[in-house]
């Protein structure tokens, strides 16, 4: 089965396999980018080969596709949103500890995405209908920002600025004894690794030897202690966006995530990780800075463990 396209004025300077996955309904992105390379997709008459190739305004573009089997359908469920932000083009969530992002094979109820498109029916037509929209993803355990384009060129616009590394990003996590042994006096510290697989347990991620791997980057602040000091609460902002990447580089350093059984850390009540703020420009060229409170047992934990003044800021305030 063969397609045509026809780049649109807004369109333009988007990757091509992006701009495919965005405009063939049913296509993963993966899919997309096997037929880019096995010669299956032609632009003005010439076979493309390159992923990155920068679709202009008036490319027609010819692909080939196979007829696959349709993705299992992704079913609207009434479950709660903690929004944090909206617009008529982007849409922001607190996502709680244990919801997974998007439906996977075996796990089609109780995503996010399932609640998203209960609440945002339109999204249906956005991107991946598997996908709904969803502009970053974060694991399971982790809890805090999800991103949300509500049109395909929202979702396009804000997906080329964390792929583009150009959202600044802070987590927030509580590791395991006095991280000042690893500052020693300085404010903050920035640390610079490869991370790949690691060889022997397949579903994990390590810290490697130079040049192998991917590059991965962190930054990380002490912001206090817990009154026993077991405990220390870290602010972490990624430069980069590997899997795992602040929970391998916090348990290189020595200083596991508490409840993090996957790379050493103390068993507890979940994983105290939590995305909680993050700095982008919007479609209309202003800034948005964003912060999602923290709740639930991350919220008691803090509460319980540390000094008010030093957490307060941090922490969902109910009435």
């Amino acid at each position: 089965m063969k397609k045509v396209l026809k780049v649109n004025e807004g369109e333009q300077s988007m990757r091509l396999d992006l701009y495919l996955t965005l405009n063939l309904e049913g296509y993963t992105r993966s899919y997309l980018k096997k037929q880019i390379a096995s010669n299956k997709v032609i632009v003005n008459g010439i076979v493309e080969f390159k992923a990155n190739y920068k679709v202009r305004k008036g490319d027609v573009i010819e692909i080939t596709l196979d007829e696959i089997k349709r993705q299992e359908e992704v079913k609207p469920e009434n479950i709660d949103l903690t929004v944090v932000y909206e617009d008529k083009s982007l849409l922001v969530v607190n996502k709680p500890e244990g919801m997974v992002v998007h439906p996977a094979t075996g796990n089609y109820r109780g995503t996010l995405v399932n609640a998203l498109l209960h609440k945002y029916g339109d999204l249906k037509g956005v991107g991946e209908r598997i996908r709904a929209g969803l502009i970053n993803r974060i694991d399971k355990d982790t809890s805090g920002l999800v991103f949300v384009g509500k049109t395909n060129k929202a979702l396009w616009f804000y997906s080329r600025q964390f792929a583009d590394r150009q959202v600044y990003k802070e987590y927030l996590a509580i590791v395991e004894g006095d991280f000042n042994k690893v500052l020693q006096g300085r404010q903050y510290m920035k640390l610079k690794t490869y991370i790949d697989r690691n060889p022997v347990k397949r579903k994990k991620f390590a810290v490697v030897r130079d040049g192998v791997g991917r590059m991965a980057v962190s930054k990380f602040r002490l912001l206090s202690y817990s009154r026993d000091g077991k405990y220390s609460l870290v602010r972490i902002t990624p430069e980069t966006g590997r899997t795992h990447q602040i929970r391998v580089h916090l348990s290189y350093l020595g200083f596991p995530i508490l409840g993090d059984l996957v790379y050493s850390g103390r068993k507890a009540d979940r994983l105290f990780l939590h995305s909680y703020g993050a700095r982008l420009s919007l479609m209309d060229g202003t800034t948005l800075k964003i912060e999602a409170p923290i709740e639930g047992m991350f919220a008691k934990f803090l509460k319980n463990n540390f000094k008010n003044k030093d957490v307060q800021k941090y922490i969902q305030q109910t009435t």
